[in-house]
C-alpha cells in the first residue's frame, strides 16, 4: 500500500517549466489572449493556474516605432518566473548582485540608459547632455553599466542594453513608485 508520501515530488525544474507554462504557455500551446477582465488579471490567472505556488514573474512587450517595424525590428519580448523559495534561496550577498544594483545607484547612469533606450547611443551624444560631467565621467559611468551587465557596446563607440536586461529594468523603475 502507497502513502501520499511515497509520490515522489517533481524536481524544481519540472516545477518550473509547468509553472511557466501554465501562466505564459508554450510553443505547442499558446495561450489565449482574451481581454484582461479587472486591474489584477496577471494575478487571477496565476492565482487560478497555480493556487499553491508562490512566485515572482516579470513579462514584457515592447513594439517597436512604424518606422523601425517597417524596417524589419521585431518586438522585444522577454519574461522570466522564479518560485519565491527559489529566490529566497539564492547568494542575496553575492558581489555580482549588489554591483548590478549598484551600477544603476547613480541618477546619471540612469539618465544614460534612458537616452541609449531612446535611441542615443554613442559616447559623443551622450556628453553632449546637460550636466552628465566630462567626456572622461561618460566614459567612467559607462564602464560601470557595462560592468554590471546593463550595457553592451555594439559597435565601437555606441552602446545598447542587452535584451535580457530592457524589461527588467523597466520593471525596476516601476517597482521605485517613481513612476506614475
Amino acid at each position: 500500500m502507497t502513502s501520499p508520501h511515497d509520490t515522489p515530488t517533481p524536481s524544481y525544474e519540472a516545477r518550473l517549466a509547468a509553472l511557466e507554462a501554465a501562466v505564459f504557455g508554450d510553443a505547442e500551446n499558446p495561450p489565449t489572449h482574451a481581454q484582461p477582465a479587472g486591474p489584477l488579471w496577471a494575478l487571477d490567472f496565476m492565482r487560478d493556474t497555480l493556487p499553491d505556488v508562490s512566485a515572482v514573474f516579470l513579462a514584457g512587450r515592447i513594439v517597436p516605432e512604424e518606422t523601425d517595424r517597417a524596417a524589419g525590428a521585431n518586438p522585444l519580448e522577454w519574461q522570466y518566473g522564479l518560485e519565491t523559495e527559489h529566490v529566497l534561496d539564492m547568494p542575496w550577498t553575492e558581489p555580482s548582485i549588489a554591483d548590478s544594483f549598484a551600477a544603476l545607484a547613480s541618477p546619471i547612469r540612469l539618465r544614460f540608459l534612458q537616452e541609449i533606450l531612446l535611441g542615443t547611443d554613442t559616447v559623443a551624444e551622450l556628453a553632449n547632455l546637460e550636466g552628465v560631467g566630462t567626456s572622461g565621467q561618460v566614459y567612467h559611468h559607462l564602464s560601470q553599466l557595462q560592468s554590471a551587465g546593463w550595457l553592451r557596446q555594439t559597435v565601437r563607440g555606441h552602446y545598447g542594453v542587452p535584451h535580457a536586461r530592457v524589461i527588467a529594468l523597466y520593471a525596476m523603475i516601476i517597482a521605485t513608485g517613481g513612476v506614475s
